[in-house]
């Protein structure tokens, strides 16, 4: 499923790590609205389906940019 997710994201023209950290964080918000309906491990089709949930709740609610922060 995590592979599949960034692969997705690098057809839609995401750089490589851009792809690969939505598509963690996409893949761990599945993840997290699945828990909100039973706490228990979860088949990967079930990963799979919840991701356009994933997706439109991120699309409704973007999250905040990062803080650039100086290196000490």
């Amino acid at each position: 499923v995590l592979t599949g997710a960034g692969a997705g994201l690098l057809a839609k023209g995401l750089k490589p790590s851009q792809a690969a950290c939505a598509a963690v964080f996409l893949h761990g918000l599945s993840a997290d609205l699945l828990s909100e309906e039973a706490s228990r491990g979860y088949l990967a089709t079930e990963v799979m389906d919840a991701l356009p949930l994933a997706l439109q709740r991120v699309f409704d609610n973007p999250p905040a940019p990062p803080v650039e922060q100086p290196l000490l």
